[in-house]
């Protein structure tokens, strides 16, 4: 795969809630992140991949996932040529939309979308 998923988070309103229900459905091991952010990470198993649910500050639900990429901005400009819009619902919500294109470890970068709307 060109541009593997690499990790996800489900978010929501209630982590124990959401915790729960990912746990009992999927079988999902998960484990509560020390501190006072409310998060669980997801443990990588079977050939998945891991990842994280996690209680939205806003309480407004989303999923994220993330994918890898040697050059972000230009994976980013395609999306965009392919239609990607700031405002995909046409609602005025792009303030709720974001873009971050972050650098991980090593020469490999990962451009993550996330539309919260």
């Amino acid at each position: 795969m060109a541009h593997p998923v690499v990790h996800f988070e489900v978010s929501g309103k209630d982590l124990d809630k959401l915790q729960t229900f990912y746990t009992e459905l999927f079988g999902w091991n998960t484990q509560k992140v020390p501190g006072d952010m409310p998060y669980a990470m997801v443990e990588k198993e079977d050939g998945g991949i891991g990842g994280g649910i996690g209680q939205a500050p806003d309480g407004n639900g989303h999923v994220t996932f993330y994918v890898d990429t040697d050059d972000p901005q230009a994976t980013l400009d395609k999306a965009e040529q392919l239609g990607r819009q700031d405002d995909p619902a046409g609602d005025g919500a792009a303030a709720d939309h974001h873009r971050d294109v972050r650098r991980r470890r090593g020469p490999r970068r990962r451009a993550r979308e996330r539309d919260v709307s």
